[in-house]
């Protein structure tokens, strides 16, 4: 899979679980998921099972370091690391 389409998908997952009033295509890669978007505590458990799902990885403890999810880039760089290892 591409790192464009692995994007897309984080995206649109963190829209969906955040309810964001905006559209996926509004978020640039350098969007900083804490800071910007507001992912708290229960949220982050929600976005991880759902990328796990869409993705059907498993994302393991070392990966739920919070450096992985500080940006859309980031995370999609954790998910593309993940996804070659499968």
């Amino acid at each position: 899979m591409k790192k464009t389409d692995i994007e897309i998908i984080v995206k649109e997952t963190l829209v969906n679980i955040l309810k964001l009033d905006l559209h996926a295509e509004e978020l640039s890669a350098n969007t900083l998921i804490i800071e910007e978007l507001n992912l708290n505590s229960s949220s982050f458990i929600e976005v991880q099972v759902a990328l796990e799902d869409a993705f059907m990885i498993e994302i393991d403890d070392e990966n739920l370091d919070i450096s992985n999810f500080h940006s859309i880039s980031s995370l999609v760089d954790m998910i593309d690391d993940s996804l070659n290892l499968a």
